[in-house]
C-alpha cells in the first residue's frame, strides 16, 4: 500500500481517501483498532517514514508521546467537547449526523483513547498546550508561530 500526502489531501494507492477517513465510523474503527499492538507497531513505521523527506508538520493522538517523542516543537491543541463536537458535525454537514450523536461519539472514543494500555492519549510532557475552543483556524496558527518566535 502507497500512502501520499499531497495538498492537505490524502491518497492511498492513488485513489484520494482524504473525505472517507475524516467520517465517524472511521474515526470509531480507528480508535479501536489503534488499541491493538500489532496495528501500532505497523503504523509507528510507516508514520515514521512521513517525515524522512525533512521537516514535517505531523497531527495525530500519540504522535508528540509515542510516534515523535524527540520532535523539536510538539503543540497539543484542545477544546471543549462541544466545540469539537461542533466542528465534527461541520466537517459531516452533507451526510445524516446529529450534532448530539456525534458529540457522544467524540466523548467515547475520548475515553477509551485514554484509558487504552497502549500510547493513551495525553500531551507530551514538553507539549504546548494550547485550548482552541472559540478560536479560528488563523487565530491557533498565530499562537503556534508566536510560540516558535515567528510572529506572524
Amino acid at each position: 500500500m502507497r500512502i501520499r500526502f499531497l495538498n492537505a489531501r490524502i491518497e492511498v494507492d492513488g485513489i484520494d481517501i482524504t473525505d472517507e477517513i475524516r467520517g465517524t465510523e472511521i474515526s470509531e474503527l480507528s480508535s479501536k483498532v489503534s488499541a491493538i499492538k500489532a496495528v501500532r507497531e505497523e503504523l509507528f513505521h510507516i508514520q515514521r517514514s512521513f517525515a524522512e523527506a525533512g521537516k514535517t508538520i505531523l497531527e495525530g493522538r500519540d504522535t508528540g508521546t509515542v510516534i515523535f517523542p524527540e520532535a523539536g516543537n510538539k503543540f497539543f491543541l484542545d477544546a471543549s467537547i462541544e466545540e469539537r463536537g461542533r466542528r465534527r458535525f461541520a466537517e459531516q454537514k452533507d451526510k445524516a449526523v446529529d450534532i448530539e450523536d456525534t458529540i457522544e461519539a467524540m466523548m467515547q472514543r475520548d475515553e477509551r483513547d485514554s484509558k487504552r494500555a497502549i500510547a493513551p492519549l495525553r500531551p507530551a510532557d514538553d507539549a504546548v498546550y494550547i485550548d482552541t475552543t472559540g478560536l479560528g483556524i488563523e487565530d491557533v496558527i498565530s499562537r503556534i508561530l508566536r510560540v516558535l518566535g515567528r510572529d506572524p
